[in-house]
C-alpha cells in the first residue's frame, strides 16, 4: 500500500481477473471521504455498495458555463409533483435487461420475449426507435442539454425515471408517469435540492451507469446489456479499431470503461449474479459476451 501525505489517500494495487480469466492489474483508493474508488480508463469509479458513507463524485463531467442550465433545470423539475422511486415498483422483478441504440440495435427487434421476472430499461434513441414485441418498462435519461430531444419516442412511451438535471422541456412533454432522481454530487456543483433529497444513483452523465446504480440499489439480480456500446462498422477519422470491424471514437470508449468499472463494482456487491453483453465483444472486460442468439436464449 502507498500512502500520500498530501492527500491522505490509500492507493494499492491488486490483482483481478475479466470475465474471461485473463490477469488485470487494478489500481483503487480509499479517498479521505471514506469512498473506495476504482481508478479505471481516466476516471475515478466510485464503490456504490459501501453503506453509512456519504456518496460523492470526484471526478468533475459539468463545465462551469453549465451550472446555470444544470440549475434551471433542478428548479423547474422539481416544481412538479412527480411521484417518488420505490422499491416496490421492482418487487416483481429480478434481473434486469438494458438496451441501448448502439452498434447492433438493428437487431433488437429479435427480442421478442423476455421472462416476467426480467426488468427492461432502454436509454438513448432506443425507444423513439423501438420495433421489438417486448414493450420496455422504463427508460432512464439523464441529459441536461436540448439535445435529449431527439430521444423522445414517437409511440412508445415507457415509464420515465429521469435526473433532475434533464432538460426540462424534455421531462414536460413526456407522456407517461416520470420519476425523478439526483445524481451523486461531484466536487464542482450540487444544488440546495439535490441535496436535501434521499435518491442518488452513480451516474456519471451516461444512463446505463445510472441503471447500474439502480439495480444495485432495487434488484441485485443479472444484468443483461445489449446494443450499449457506440461506434462505426468503417473507420472514420480520429477512431480506433477496438476489434476486427468496429471502430470508437476516443469518447466512445471512454463511456465504456465508464460503464465497465461500474460493473466491476457491481459483480463485487452482487457476488452470485452475473453480467452479459451483446453487440460490440470487446467493450466490457466485466462482462461476459454472448452472441445474439445466446444472449436471446438466456432472457427466454
Amino acid at each position: 500500500m502507498i500512502r500520500s501525505k498530501a492527500d491522505k489517500q490509500a492507493i494499492k494495487r491488486l490483482k483481478a481477473m475479466d470475465s474471461q480469466g485473463n490477469p488485470l492489474l487494478l489500481t483503487f483508493k480509499k479517498h479521505e471521504n471514506q469512498n473506495e474508488y476504482l481508478h479505471y480508463g481516466n476516471h475515478w469509479i466510485r464503490n456504490f455498495s459501501g453503506v453509512n458513507i456519504n456518496p460523492a463524485d470526484i471526478n468533475n463531467f459539468f463545465k462551469n458555463e453549465d451550472v446555470r442550465i444544470l440549475a434551471d433545470n433542478e428548479i423547474r423539475n422539481s416544481n412538479h409533483r412527480y411521484p417518488v422511486l420505490e422499491p416496490d415498483l421492482f418487487n416483481r422483478f429480478q434481473d434486469i435487461l438494458i438496451v441501448g441504440d448502439g452498434i447492433g440495435f438493428e437487431d433488437h427487434k429479435l427480442i421478442n420475449y423476455i421472462r416476467p421476472n426480467v426488468c427492461c430499461f432502454v436509454v438513448n434513441q432506443a425507444a423513439r426507435l423501438w420495433e421489438s414485441q417486448v414493450q420496455p418498462e422504463f427508460m432512464l435519461v439523464n441529459n441536461p442539454f436540448e439535445t435529449v430531444m431527439n430521444s423522445m419516442p414517437v409511440r412508445n412511451f415507457p415509464k420515465l425515471i429521469a435526473n433532475r438535471k434533464t432538460h426540462y422541456q424534455f421531462i414536460r412533454s413526456y407522456r407517461n408517469i416520470i420519476y425523478l432522481y439526483d445524481s451523486v454530487p461531484d466536487s464542482n456543483y450540487e444544488s440546495s435540492i439535490s441535496k436535501n433529497t434521499d435518491l442518488h444513483f452513480d451516474d456519471y452523465r451516461n444512463p446505463i451507469c445510472a441503471i447500474i446504480s439502480l439495480a444495485n440499489k432495487y434488484l441485485k439480480g443479472n444484468v443483461y446489456l445489449a446494443f450499449c456500446s457506440s461506434g462505426f462498422k468503417q473507420n472514420r477519422d480520429a477512431t480506433v479499431q477496438i476489434e476486427e470491424g468496429i471502430y470508437q471514437y476516443p469518447v466512445q470508449i471512454t463511456a465504456d470503461q465508464i460503464i465497465d468499472g461500474n460493473l466491476f463494482w457491481y459483480n463485487f456487491s452482487n457476488r452470485s449474479s452475473k453480467i452479459y453483453h451483446t453487440g460490440v465483444k470487446n467493450s466490457y472486460k466485466f462482462s461476459k459476451y454472448l452472441s445474439l442468439d445466446e444472449f436471446i436464449g438466456n432472457l427466454t
